[in-house]
């Protein structure tokens, strides 16, 4: 093969040649199996990703017994190393090693990408896990694309256990996984719990998983499980008004911050009303994502606009602007979704029942004996 394709009309006496190859910045070519492994994952479900910069988190002040509970479960010698955390996130980020926060996004519920952004996240913190990894999806490329326990074998456990026999084991680091019932295959969610918990029964990973999900049927069972529940500490965070008066604190924060950004400070003692804040608490159930649609809905005009907001909220059957928005859209869109995932042999009872709610106004459903 000629060193000078397609040259013409000039002769080189004498020198040398060489072939040079172009490298990237992890020290390997430019078909380097890291390289490859990043291709296979999803760098944007990472804890500090740029498309993270809005993601919720909890005020101060609120949610403060659960912060504590997994903050003290993360830095403990507690030989428990997988927490599932049922229907809220907790604000935690300390000893992290990787995470993935699912979503009804297409690239963020693609399970197929999960152990490969776990993997890459750990080799970006970890140089000898990161040689190892790069050596091995360089010779078999096809690891990213295995089923889910091949996946975790060859691209987890087996270059940590390389370094364990190195003598240059990785600490015990922290996995976040967040929104796993978002995943597209109960399977694959299954599949990754029971996974993980062989892992822990084997000590063949020195990680603490913590794990935060609906509550669905076919994860509380998996849970439950005779070969995973003895390795796991469950919480579920229960929806009540026993949170009003956090949630009050919150949308007193909230609003706070609307004001602070537009100088209106002087303002908060005016606006909103006492009465205007316990009117939102009492909408919201006992549900801090309804009191967050809120204040996003009432911060979404910069200066002008947001008092007209929160009135329009208060007062919805007041006329309203026909280009106002409804405060209500990501929920509704959260719901639409929620409703397409009923499963078909329970379709029309829901229906049913959910006519019924919407005809009487009740918000429960009663069978007489």
């Amino acid at each position: 093969m000629s060193v000078l394709p397609e040259a013409h009309d000039f002769v080189i006496h004498g020198g040398g040649f060489c072939s040079l190859t172009a490298y990237n910045h992890y020290g390997g070519s430019s078909d380097a199996g890291i390289d490859i492994l990043l291709e296979a994952a999803t760098p944007e479900v990472a804890f500090d990703a740029a498309e993270r910069s809005y993601a919720a988190s909890c005020f101060p002040g609120t949610r403060e017994p659960y912060i504590k509970n997994i903050t003290d479960w993360a830095t403990s010698s507690n030989t428990h190393q997988c927490r599932p955390l049922l229907d809220e996130r907790a604000c935690w980020s300390r000893q992290l090693g990787g995470a993935f926060f699912f979503s009804f996004n297409e690239r963020r519920k693609d399970h197929t990408r999960f152990f490969p952004t776990l993997a890459h996240q750990l080799s970006m913190i970890h140089p000898g896990y990161r040689t190892i990894l790069d050596r091995k999806i360089s010779i078999d490329k096809t690891l990213v694309k295995k089923k889910l326990s091949v996946q975790f074998k060859f691209l987890i456990v087996n270059p940590l256990l390389v370094l364990r026999d190195q003598g240059k084991m990785t600490g015990r680091l922290v996995i976040l996984i967040d929104g796993l019932d978002e995943r597209e295959s109960q399977n694959a969610q299954v599949e990754v719990t029971e996974t993980i918990a062989s892992s822990i029964r084997n000590n063949s990973t020195p990680f603490r998983w913590a794990i935060f999900s609906g509550e669905e049927p076919h994860l509380v069972s998996a849970f439950a499980a005779d070969n995973v529940s003895p390795y796991c500490h469950t919480v579920f965070l229960s929806v009540s008004r026993d949170v009003d008066g956090e949630i009050e604190l919150y949308l007193r924060g909230g609003f706070t911050n609307i004001l602070c950004r537009r100088n209106l400070l002087h303002l908060s003692t005016l606006w909103p009303t006492h009465s205007d804040i316990w009117k939102l608490v009492y909408a919201a159930g006992g549900l801090f994502a309804h009191s967050a649609t809120i204040l996003r809905f009432v911060d979404s005009y910069s200066y002008s606009g947001f008092k007209e907001n929160l009135e329009a909220i208060l007062a919805p059957n007041a006329s309203l602007n026909t280009n106002t928005v409804s405060p209500y859209i990501k929920l509704d869109n959260l719901h639409t979704l929620i409703l397409q995932r009923i499963p078909h042999d329970i379709r029309s009872a829901t229906s049913l029942s959910l006519t019924h709610i919407s005809r009487t106004g009740s918000n429960h459903w009663h069978v007489p004996s």
